[in-house]
């Protein structure tokens, strides 16, 4: 009889056991999907590995980009700089003949390189299909420089060729600095740039143009700053000419496609950096 009783309890014990287990693993996925546009559950990259960009299997499929115009506040969530898209339906791009609609973008730190050289900025724009709930995350790395970005004028929109930006300094290459002033340089990603648009008038810096307009974080509540006027459009010929991009899947059907970095206002760039955390939810695929 107590081996029967001892039988019982123990196969009690086992059902527990794993039903605590599964329970664990569900509130871990949640956690990581709290606030990330990114998340995965298995072999992930640690906190502080970085990700090189030009690693990542390619992604060779079509992308047609339908943009309009936005007029929201910027919000600082102490990890992102935000604008939440007033009328995600007027904002959408296909995929391989699937559609999204756009539903934010935020500027955000991550720990991407590319060719060796870290990433000190990136753009995502968060995309829902709402008929599925899937999300598409289109990341453009930013490669900070300084104000001279006319002397890309190219009217003819024919590709811009042999303009490399200066190194970092090597002596500071794993310097920790806070200073945004002693940062100018630590984020210039030395890419030959070969666009097919006018990098004078179209390019991710024309997003994004007052410094007054970036809201710092106020603790410890999301800070709603001014409201600003961004034209998407000028997303339009940046994603759709992209030469190559790179793909990150999510087991839950969620995709993460990665563009070529494209020029960013230096000054704005390291002003939002020191005005955000780096996320600690967001997690990606090895």
């Amino acid at each position: 009889m107590c081996n029967i009783l001892l039988i019982i309890i123990l196969f009690v014990l086992i059902i527990l056991s794993q039903f605590s287990s599964e329970n664990m693993t569900n509130n871990y996925n949640k956690y990581l999907n709290n606030e990330s546009s990114i998340i995965v559950r298995n072999n992930l990259y640690n906190q502080d590995e970085f990700i090189e960009i030009t690693n990542l299997p390619k992604f060779n499929g079509n992308i047609l980009v339908d943009y309009g115009s936005n007029n929201n506040p910027l919000n600082n969530d102490s990890v992102t700089i935000n604008q939440l898209i007033s009328d995600p339906l007027i904002h959408t791009i296909e995929i391989n003949n699937y559609n999204y609609n756009l539903v934010q973008i935020e500027w955000r730190k991550t720990n991407f390189t590319f060719n060796g050289n870290k990433v000190g900025l990136t753009l995502h724009l968060i995309h829902s299909d709402y008929e599925t709930s899937k999300k598409l995350n289109i990341i453009i790395p930013l490669d900070l420089v300084d104000e001279q970005i006319e002397s890309f004028i190219n009217t003819n929109y024919i590709k811009m060729d042999n303009y490399f930006k200066k190194p970092s300094d090597p002596k500071n290459k794993n310097k920790i600095i806070n200073n945004v002033n002693e940062l100018k340089g630590e984020f210039n990603l030395l890419i030959n740039y070969k666009r097919k648009y006018n990098i004078k008038n179209i390019n991710i810096n024309s997003l994004l143009k007052n410094k007054d307009d970036i809201p710092n974080y106020q603790c410890c509540k999301n800070t709603i700053g001014n409201r600003v006027h961004i034209n998407m459009c000028l997303l339009k010929p940046i994603i759709e000419l992209n030469d190559v991009c790179y793909i990150i899947e999510e087991e839950n059907g969620n995709t993460n496609l990665i563009m070529e970095p494209n020029i960013f206002n230096e000054d704005i760039g390291l002003l939002i950096r020191s005005y955000i955390n780096k996320d600690i939810n967001l997690l990606y695929l090895k």
